[in-house]
């Protein structure tokens, strides 16, 4: 009887330390052809909690006529590894979406200099709770939705003088103490196009466009140890959640394009975000780039609830509970 209740626990073990036993918890790396024909992606196959470690993608794969620059990680390539440190050659100049996401044991991604890469992708490091350093390309435009969110140990990152734009709930809940957004983030409305590539139109005839939000919602919401937040960005519009729930947010500063500060968003009666900056209880000085006129010509809405949506210009006391506000002042480090 013991002999049958050891080999039974025996079994449980190896099914939950090895699920997928039948392959001998293996795991490796993978090169696969892209379809150039002359250039590899980088994945990681098997089962991916037994891959881990430092890891080094290399320029170059193959030998011989085979030998191509590796110019790729593929979607989810490395994703839920035990790897804790990456280094990303130059080569390398698309990674894909969720390449990293629940790399646990991640804390440090390595770009090495010059790489060209232009768009960090949807949840490309995301729930990277140990990430504690990495260096953004000066080449990246775009900051895809999700893509640092859930990175708690990440203190602080560069954002590069060229960046568009920042998606929504790209660093939720990360452990951010200070951001400096760039000049260079910025609204753009561009037409909507059907298939045809037409401009659409509504009932009335009237052509449809499309907005890409500069800094979309809740990109910065729940960064709870969160002190100070530099907006440069050449935006409109500050769209709800963008701040919300950063309770140790001390000092915001906040460029002279601003036009509009964005209230609660609901989807029918579920609330989505809260307005910008709600629950930032830890706020004190407020700096607007622009004169105290134009600040108080901001059309703000500070309303939470779904019978309040429409916005409607306060005095601004009632955006952010701040200690003092100073006009004509900008960001010098």
């Amino acid at each position: 009887m013991k002999k049958r209740i050891i080999a039974a626990v025996i079994a449980v073990l190896m099914l939950v330390s090895c699920v997928p036993f039948l392959s001998g918890c293996k795991a490796g790396v993978e090169y696969i052809l892209n379809e150039d024909n002359s250039s590899y992606a980088v994945r990681v196959t098997g089962f991916a909690g037994a891959f881990g470690g430092e890891v080094i993608i290399p320029e170059t794969y193959g030998e011989g006529e085979n030998q191509f620059p590796v110019t790729a990680i593929a979607s989810q390539g490395f994703a839920s590894t035990n790897i804790s440190k990456i280094t990303i050659p130059k080569t390398v100049k698309n990674i894909g979406i969720s390449a990293f996401m629940y790399c646990n044991n991640l804390q440090e991604v390595i770009f090495e200099e010059g790489s060209e890469i232009e768009a960090i992708l949807n949840g490309t490091f995301a729930a990277c709770e140990r990430l504690v350093s990495i260096n953004i390309p000066q080449t990246v435009q775009l900051i895809y939705p999700m893509a640092f969110m859930g990175c708690t140990e990440l203190k602080s990152v560069a954002l590069p003088d060229i960046l568009e734009r920042i998606g929504y709930r790209a660093f939720y809940q990360t452990g951010l103490e200070q951001i400096i957004i760039p000049a260079s983030v910025h609204d753009e409305t561009v037409p909507d196009l059907d298939e045809n590539g037409e401009q659409k139109k509504d009932e009335d005839g009237k052509p449809l466009t499309l907005t890409y939000m500069g800094i979309g919602y809740g990109a910065f919401h729940s960064c709870v140890d969160l002190k100070l937040a530099v907006v440069n960005a050449e935006i409109e519009t500050l769209y709800a959640g963008a701040f919300g729930y950063c309770i140790a947010l001390e000092t915001v500063y906040l460029s002279k394009t601003l036009k509009k500060v964005e209230g609660a968003i609901f989807s029918g009666s579920t609330l989505y975000y809260g307005h910008a900056f709600h629950h930032d209880k830890a706020l004190k000085n407020v700096y607007f780039a622009g004169t105290e006129e134009e600040w108080n010509a901001v059309e703000i809405d500070n309303k939470e609830y779904k019978d309040k949506q429409v916005s409607t210009p306060f005095d601004n006391s009632d955006l952010i509970n701040a200690e003092n506000k100073y006009f004509g002042q900008t960001y010098n480090g």
